[in-house]
């Protein structure tokens, strides 16, 4: 039995002979594209330290990054990082496309 996080990767994962799979996964969470900004996630963990988890794929630019703070959301936190959540990211993108024409 497996558990896949929304990026695809598997989070927990069991084999027989074991039987019985429990992981903690936050339903909060942001997936955010490769940004220079977000050095693979280390802004965040400079930046906020125990107060952000996240896993971070090289292989797949891309994590997915949770609050452990209360107080804050994960928006706040990558808005305050000045990077942007994996659809806003796509959405400025094809607007770029958009704009030079070679995208309609």
């Amino acid at each position: 039995a497996s558990i896949f996080e929304p990026t695809g990767e598997i989070a927990a994962q069991i084999t027989p002979p074991q039987s019985v799979l429990v992981h903690e996964l936050d339903l909060s969470y942001a997936l955010l594209p490769w940004s220079s900004k977000l050095r693979n996630g280390e802004a965040f963990r400079k930046a906020y330290g125990d107060k952000v988890g996240f896993h971070y794929y090289d292989d797949e630019d891309c994590g997915i990054f949770w609050s452990n703070d209360p107080g804050t959301t994960i928006g706040e936190m990558a808005r305050a990082i000045g990077v942007l959540e994996l659809e806003d990211e796509m959405a400025r993108v094809k607007e770029f496309y958009r704009k030079a024409k070679v995208w309609r």
